[in-house]
């Protein structure tokens, strides 16, 4: 949190300080201010002091987006929508692997308008994410700010890319990807030595436990992982070239599409075709 040092209880405390008590930060001119549970910087510092949980994609409880007096259509329709976009925005906030981040929003009434502070913590204190990451999310929202508004053809979903805005969804995933390169690479190459295991054991798969199409799906989701890993230790600067990105892009449709990622993010909970790979996999082990 740039600017602030904030002094929280700490939630492995053996003496079971209350996580409700008065805190304190102070500012960067020295001058001591007291927060409580209802601040938002609370929650954001004591986010980095508890483990993540390994079920992230949580449905929700229809109550974590309460109405905000004085501006309309903000309730908890907006709840699914803004967990979205701080998944997004977490996602897209990391430049060095080994370091996690978390995310929230604070929505208040404004003079009729809706004022959004988003707050972002890491799991490391000094790390390059700390440094550039606000420049970035800036930039990144900037280019945002310059997509024209197209509404969805009829019948489209929302999330369908209009033809004439792909040049603006390449420049915002190449700028993504550069910053986060080194996480990228890392994240796709990691399995990189058990891909030829792994691809044994779905085109042996006796049991059926996968139809013959889902079969094939993962077996194209494992020739895409490969391209990437290809890709990527291939490049000789760390820039992602504009077919590089069409390349991913392509394969990120082919994933939603064919149910290896959720289309919406969280999205009820429900296992996605690698999520059942994955447990099948661990068991077969």
């Amino acid at each position: 949190m740039d600017g602030y040092l904030l002094n929280l209880p700490d939630p492995s405390n053996e003496s079971g300080t209350n996580l409700g008590s008065e805190a304190c930060i102070m500012s960067g001119t020295d001058q001591l201010i007291s927060i409580d549970a209802e601040d938002p910087e609370y929650f954001a510092d004591l986010l980095h002091k508890i483990p993540r949980t390994a079920n992230w994609r949580l449905a929700s409880d229809g109550q974590s987006c309460p109405d905000v007096p004085g501006i309309q259509g903000v309730n908890v329709a907006l709840t699914r929508p803004l967990q979205t976009l701080l998944d997004a925005v977490a996602d897209i906030s990391l430049c060095q692997r080994g370091n996690v981040s978390a995310t929230m929003a604070s929505l208040k009434d404004n003079a009729g308008a809706l004022e959004t502070q988003l707050y972002i913590v890491f799991n490391h204190q000094k790390d390059e994410s700390d440094v550039y990451c606000h420049q970035h999310l800036q930039n990144i929202f900037n280019m945002l700010r310059q997509v024209p508004y197209i509404p969805p053809a009829t019948g489209d979903s929302p999330k369908v890319i209009a033809d004439e805005l792909e040049s603006n969804q390449i420049e915002i995933c190449q700028a993504i990807h550069n910053y986060s390169f080194d996480v990228f690479r890392h994240r796709v190459a990691k399995r990189e030595h058990k891909l030829s295991e792994i691809r044994g054991y779905i085109e042996q798969d006796q049991m059926n436990y996968f139809s013959d199409q889902q079969r094939e799906t993962l077996l194209t989701f494992l020739y895409h992982v490969e391209r990437i890993i290809t890709m990527t230790t291939t490049m000789t600067t760390e820039q992602f070239p504009t077919a590089y990105i069409k390349v991913l892009l392509g394969m990120y449709s082919y994933w939603t599409h064919n149910d290896l990622l959720p289309k919406d993010s969280p999205a009820d909970n429900k296992l996605t075709l690698l999520d059942r790979a994955d447990t099948w996999l661990a068991e077969s082990a």
